[in-house]
């Protein structure tokens, strides 16, 4: 299968697909070059390959709409990561409220729901 399918079939990016396939062993006999629809060379992968990656998809899947990073959410507040740190010990947060997300460079980072970010905000304004 060809890397476009590849990622369009696991919902992700080309972005995602790139820095998967970094972090996977993809041996030499995996891949191959061969024609595709246009008659064009292209790389595709083996079924193997794809199963590593629809387990590495699989692990962590992109942030909610809405939440956002710790720097998201301090560089937002025009905070510092101190103040963050020590703005998340004042506030109540429920298990649901958080969770680890993939991150723009698609590394596994913990994100926070918007009404953590609501009362981060409200945190930040009473110190204004």
């Amino acid at each position: 299968m060809n890397p476009k399918k590849i990622y369009t079939l696991l919902n992700r990016t080309s972005r995602w697909f790139v820095s998967a396939l970094k972090s996977i062993n993809v041996h030499k006999e995996q891949t191959g070059i061969f024609l595709n629809k246009a008659n064009k060379p292209s790389v595709y992968y083996s079924p193997e390959v794809i199963k590593q990656l629809q387990k590495l998809a699989e692990t962590y899947s992109p942030a909610p709409e809405g939440w956002m990073n710790s720097k998201k959410i301090y560089t937002l507040l025009n905070r510092t990561s101190d103040w963050f740190t020590s703005a998340l010990k004042n506030i109540t947060i429920n298990q649901e409220q958080t969770g680890t997300f993939l991150n723009k460079r698609n590394r596994p980072s913990v994100y926070y729901s918007p009404k953590v970010i609501e009362q981060l905000q409200e945190l930040a304004e009473k110190k204004k």
